[in-house]
C-alpha cells in the first residue's frame, strides 16, 4: 500500500500525535491532549511537519513547498489571531504555535532520515 510509504502523511500524523503527547505530559493530564489550545500546538506541529516534509521530499524550491508554506503561515497566524477573537479557550499564544512548529519540523526530519534508511 503506497499510503503507508508516504513520508509526508507519516510526518504530519506523527507530528500531531507527538505534540499532543507532549501536551499531555506537560499538563500531567491525558485529557488535555483532546482539548484545543495549550503547549505545544498540535495544529501547528501538523502544518509545519507537513510543510517540512514537502520541502524535504519535493525540494525547498518547488512550487508545492511554496504553496504549503504559504498556507502554513496563514494557519499559524489564525491559530493566534483569529481564534482569540472567537474564544480564549481555543486560542494559542505565539509561543505555543512556535513550539508546535518546532515539534513538526523535528518529526519531519526524523521521518525523512528513517525513510532514507528503510
Amino acid at each position: 500500500m503506497m499510503f503507508l510509504r508516504n513520508e509526508i502523511i507519516w510526518s504530519f500524523v506523527l507530528s500531531f500525535v507527538t505534540a499532543q503527547a507532549i501536551k499531555a505530559i506537560l499538563n500531567r493530564d491525558l485529557r488535555s491532549s483532546l482539548k484545543y489550545g495549550g503547549m505545544p500546538s498540535g495544529h501547528s506541529a501538523f502544518i509545519f511537519g507537513m510543510t517540512t516534509s514537502v520541502g524535504l521530499t519535493e525540494g525547498f524550491g518547488s512550487s508545492l513547498f511554496a504553496v504549503t508554506l504559504g498556507f502554513s503561515l496563514i494557519i499559524a497566524s489564525d491559530l493566534v489571531r483569529l481564534r482569540s477573537k472567537i474564544s480564549k479557550d481555543i486560542a494559542h499564544t505565539w509561543a505555543e504555535v512556535t513550539a508546535g512548529g518546532i515539534v513538526g519540523i523535528i518529526v519531519a526530519v526524523v521521518v525523512h532520515i528513517i525513510g532514507k534508511v528503510l
